[in-house]
């Protein structure tokens, strides 16, 4: 999911594994799991919807079954992004 909204971050990570450095892929890994965490705090799929909102790549919009996030998870998610530089919409 996450590479729905940090595509060259997750393709970053999967070639540093592929070509083996794992060092380098376990970096990577690292900086995501902040983002990772906060994507999925409250059910699935609401925290990547609202980050591709975020990116303009969709609507913010919910429909049953999913409900739309906590202030606090909206606001997470949008400094985790910024984090890594996304430019918002």
């Amino acid at each position: 999911m996450t590479a729905n909204v940090l595509p060259a971050e997750c393709v970053r990570l999967q070639n540093l594994a592929a070509a083996q450095d794992y060092a380098a892929a376990l970096r990577v890994h690292e900086q995501l799991v902040p983002l990772h965490a906060e994507l999925f705090a409250e059910p699935n799929p609401a925290g990547i919807k609202f980050a591709a909102s975020l990116l303009g790549l969709c609507s913010a919009e919910c429909r049953l079954p999913m409900v739309p996030l906590a202030q606090s998870s909206r606001e997470a998610i949008r400094q985790a992004l910024l984090k890594f530089g996304a430019s918002l919409a």
